[in-house]
């Protein structure tokens, strides 16, 4: 009985072993996926005069952040669609990986751009520990230049700009109509300010019963009437 409960206890650890293993292997298994297309005028991103290219070619690089070590090199063709997949085995917490162009299928259309912004490719994370739930990965759209811009890429250019000018418009008439309001709110105020105080200086004058216009307190100016009264009252008699 003790040998048979051993084989058992040993036959189910082996069980769990596989099952851990298989579970890592489904948690390690990514796949990257991307676009390539022709940036026909040379503005390194997607306009409406873009397409894609079939049968351009990219590679997936991961490279260690501290050693710079390449852990991870592989090549793609992009599909008619100008799609292409990377189908990655392992995790690459430590590493930085990113897509880049390797070759156009269009001679017209195959310069690399040696810009910053060309330069740094599709970076990917090719890892289970970042928070993403699907092993999906999508790469940022890379494009190949066209030698030479399309005559429309005037107009696009001007698309363009008349976009961000009505994006800027919008602003400066929100900011217009504040301050308008504030303006005639300010005035409001100055306007009701200045009329209580002309009204009190003239109720204040008129109030003394005198032909002087100096402003005086209200109480001083009856008192000064009961005197005038009393004296006068005086000479009366």
């Amino acid at each position: 009985m003790g040998k048979s409960q051993a084989i058992i206890l040993l036959a189910g650890a082996l069980c769990l072993l596989s099952l851990a293993g298989v579970s890592n292997a489904d948690t390690d298994q990514f796949s990257v996926e991307g676009m390539v297309y022709c940036d026909t005028c040379r503005l390194q991103f997607m306009t409406r005069v873009s397409y894609f290219l079939e049968g351009a070619t990219v590679r997936l690089q991961c490279r260690n952040i501290t050693t710079g070590i390449e852990n991870y090199n592989a090549e793609a063709v992009t599909d008619k669609s100008g799609h292409y997949t990377f189908q990655v085995s392992g995790d690459y917490e430590d590493d930085i990986c990113q897509v880049t162009l390797v070759k156009s299928s269009k001679e017209d259309c195959s310069e690399i751009p040696t810009e910053a912004i060309g330069q740094q490719g599709a970076q990917i994370s090719l890892t289970s520990n970042n928070g993403e739930a699907t092993p999906v990965r999508n790469a940022n759209p890379l494009g190949f230049m066209k030698k030479t811009p399309l005559p429309e890429c005037e107009a696009v250019i001007k698309e363009l700009e008349i976009n961000d000018n009505e994006d800027g418009d919008d602003v400066g008439h929100g900011t217009s109509g504040t301050e308008s309001a504030s303006g005639s709110g300010s005035g409001s105020e100055q306007g009701s300010g200045a009329g209580a105080e002309q009204g009190s200086a003239s109720e204040a004058t008129q109030g003394s019963g005198s032909g002087s216009w100096s402003v005086a307190p209200v109480g001083s100016e009856a008192a000064g009437e009961s005197d005038a009264g009393a004296e006068s009252g005086t000479g009366s008699n």
